[in-house]
């Protein structure tokens, strides 16, 4: 019987980083860990998909402030496919929909060069991001999918019944991220609806219940402090904590 071939030290830290749960955060000894076989693969890992794995890290320790600055970082010298994905995870899980975005637009304009199909290569559900950072007015990115399409036209006039502005939309998710990155708490998914000509957005973090009510309290103050109250009241955002068991 032949010898199983070793795991490369990346590819060890991949599946390491794949076996935890959604809400997880590393141990000082998986970090640790990690860390090593981070330097261990330096110098025989692509610097993009170095770094990416580095950002990964971090977000996993809950070093959100690094991760999210890492991510930024690796996005400006990278068209890796695998990497950009990636890069598009992170910034759903700090929530920086505006990066997250530009990351779409990205993936779609290296896809196109390569001809390969956007339902292969763009990730899914992706119309809230560019519906909260005010760039909803771009379905023409999407002509290539009519229901994504559809999606986006739909959302387009809600921001038009809500009489809301992308300035609005970009300064209050502005003020959301900061707070997920300060309070280290990751997005680990979100819903939204609209009733009543108000556009509700339900953020789940991993937090107990205090530390959320302090967090949406937190996030009334700032925008009350920025003159953004109303514009909360159009496009709501709440805070709620994560439950994994529900989520599987």
């Amino acid at each position: 019987m032949s010898q199983p071939v070793p795991l490369k030290k990346i590819d060890e830290l991949v599946l390491l980083l794949t076996e935890l749960k959604p809400a997880e955060i590393l141990s000082e000894f998986k970090y640790a860990r990690c860390n090593r076989l981070l330097n261990d693969a330096k110098s025989i890992t692509p610097e993009d998909w170095w770094l990416m794995c580095k950002s990964l890290v971090e977000l996993y320790a809950n070093n959100l402030i690094v991760a999210d600055k890492l991510a930024n970082e690796i996005f400006l010298n990278s068209n890796d496919l695998k990497v950009l994905r990636n890069l598009h995870y992170i910034f759903n899980q700090t929530f920086n929909y505006v990066k997250a975005v530009e990351v779409n637009e990205k993936i779609i304009n290296v896809s196109r060069k390569l001809n390969l199909e956007l339902r292969e290569t763009l990730p899914t559900s992706i119309e809230l991001e560019f519906f909260l950072s005010g760039n909803i007015d771009k379905s023409d990115l999407f002509k290539h999918d009519p229901e994504i399409l559809k999606v986006f036209l739909h959302l387009k006039l809600i921001q038009d019944d809500l009489e809301i502005n992308k300035t609005s939309l970009i300064a209050i998710l502005e003020i959301v991220h900061n707070i997920i990155l300060n309070s280290g708490s990751k997005c680990q998914s979100v819903e939204y609806s609209y009733i009543e000509e108000e556009f509700l957005v339900t953020v789940y973090i991993d937090k107990d219940f205090q530390t959320i009510s302090d967090l949406n309290k937190l996030l009334a103050r700032k925008c009350y402090a920025s003159g953004l109250l109303d514009e909360l009241n159009k496009v709501s955002y709440m805070f709620l904590p994560f439950d994994e068991s529900v989520d599987e």
